[in-house]
């Protein structure tokens, strides 16, 4: 049998089930690393990083990460607060 999967909800990706390509990606990431604390660095997160440094302009020399948008707009607030006093 075959299915047609027109369900896109949380976590679905309308990949397939099981689809060859995304179960070697998911392997892959276990094989490098599988979950971190917010608070502690990963290479891809260290990756990111330099990535988005890069494309910034020349002005902006660090950036933080955030575990979701409350977060990023507290850190946002805090580095502006700080970069006056």
């Amino acid at each position: 049998n075959q299915y047609i999967d027109f369900i896109g909800g949380y976590g679905v990706v309308n990949t397939g089930w099981q689809h060859p390509e995304v179960l070697a990606a998911m392997i892959q990431q276990l094989q490098s690393s599988a979950f971190a604390p917010p608070w502690l660095p990963t290479q891809e997160a260290t990756d990111l990083a330099e990535t988005l440094l890069k494309l910034a302009p020349d002005s902006v020399r660090m950036c933080a990460k955030a575990t979701g948008g409350a977060d990023a707009n507290e850190v946002t607030i805090k580095a502006l607060f700080a970069q006056r006093g």
